[in-house]
């Protein structure tokens, strides 16, 4: 068993004091938040263990914390990837062989995204009343957020409206497979068919980490989970307001993981200190 060399952050819910980030109308995305991260990120130097994120987030939302990491990270599920160095990011599409089937997708949909706006009031005139809300910072991912008592079943009346002024090739990339669509009761994504799992190795092997050497911390099992098993031979944590699923898997690795009592960022950094002090 290696030593631990690097730490792996999702980061809602893990390195936040709640759910997300602030979405402060003042644009200060971390407001609140702040004097943790600065507890967090003194600890983790003086471990002298290196920091990486993988984040669900866009990379406007999150570019002020990815540029405290020491390493590249990787947000918006994987798709992008950001060096804190020199402050330049890439598509993981773009440079991983595995992907040159959804390169042609993810174009479409970006020129898609960038002429979207149009449609936003098509939907607000379609279903007046409810609040739904184009989340305008992603690069490569069209995310409808909304707020409707009638949760997924709003979700599915949603979509059947933005399918219809869908362009043909991304409804046909969608049934290929190559772009992902998600539904749930807050929200609509359409995406590449990229994950944070294949960011996170992405990663990994740019920097030629092994995965034993890696401590890892997550609170989603959908999304979380299967990175966290990129490091199948490292070590897991996760605050105590995450997934049941996770947790029961974390706690069946023994010494190799460590469920929080403590909720959110507490429960990050109790995960920390059991492993690193």
């Amino acid at each position: 068993m290696g030593k631990i060399k690097y730490a792996v952050f999702d980061l809602d819910g893990v390195l936040s004091k709640g759910e997300i980030f602030s979405k402060d109308p003042s644009g200060d995305m971390l407001q609140g938040e702040r004097e943790n991260l600065e507890k967090w990120r003194q600890f983790m130097k003086d471990s002298e263990v290196q920091c990486i994120a993988v984040t669900g987030r866009s990379l406007e939302i999150t570019r002020e914390l990815l540029s405290h990491m020491d390493c590249i990270s990787a947000c918006e599920h994987g798709t992008v990837i950001f060096d804190p160095k020199t402050e330049e990011s890439y598509s993981t599409i773009d440079c991983e062989t595995q992907f040159g089937n959804l390169i042609g997708a993810k174009n479409r949909l970006e020129e898609f995204i960038e002429k979207s706006e149009e449609f936003d009031e098509l939907l607000l005139k379609k279903f007046p009343g409810e609040s739904i809300k184009r989340m305008r910072e992603n690069l490569h991912i069209l995310t409808y957020e909304f707020e409707s008592e009638k949760g997924l079943e709003f979700a599915e009346e949603l979509y059947s409206e933005i399918a219809t002024f869908l362009p043909e090739n991304i409804l046909d990339d969608i049934s290929q497979g190559k772009l992902v669509l998600k539904k749930c009761g807050m929200a609509i994504d359409i995406m590449p068919a990229v994950t944070k799992s294949e960011g996170l190795s992405h990663i990994l092997s740019k920097l030629e980490i092994s995965p034993d050497e890696v401590l890892i911390a997550g609170d989603s099992f959908h999304s979380d989970g299967p990175m966290m098993r990129v490091v199948e031979e490292g070590f897991w944590i996760c605050p105590a307001n995450s997934d049941r699923r996770l947790k029961e898997e974390i706690l069946a690795r023994g010494s190799q993981g460590y469920v929080s009592e403590k909720p959110f960022f507490e429960g990050s950094m109790e995960g920390l200190r059991y492993f690193l002090e």
